[in-house]
């Protein structure tokens, strides 16, 4: 497989403070996401207000993040607060629409 990305998404790596570790897996975030979305599915269904709903998720996703790849970080330490903001901010961005809409199905039912 052959990834592609432009030269502002290159400068964003190479310039970012977060560590190196963390932006090279990126392409898992969605992997993880999608297991937390089953996982909510399962156990958090009464949850009604989806801005509640989307922390959960996205802390959960983090979490899971985390000790699937990063628990080698102290997860007090700066670098995995920041770790963790650029996954939470990645997610919102990326996936913002993803979440709502499995919110939405799972609210109607469907």
């Amino acid at each position: 497989m052959k990834i592609i990305i432009t030269e502002s998404q290159f400068k964003t790596i190479i310039e970012s403070e977060v560590p190196l570790q963390v932006r090279r897996r990126t392409f898992w975030f969605e992997d993880y996401l999608n297991h937390t979305l089953g996982h909510m599915d399962k156990f958090y269904n009464h949850l009604d207000n989806f801005y509640v709903y989307l922390e959960k998720v996205i802390e959960e996703t983090i979490d899971r993040l985390y000790w699937g790849w990063f628990s080698e970080m102290d997860d007090t330490s700066d670098e995995w607060i920041m770790s963790a903001n650029y996954i939470s901010k990645y997610i919102r961005d990326n996936f913002y629409n993803k979440i709502q809409n499995h919110f939405l199905k799972n609210k109607q039912g469907i």
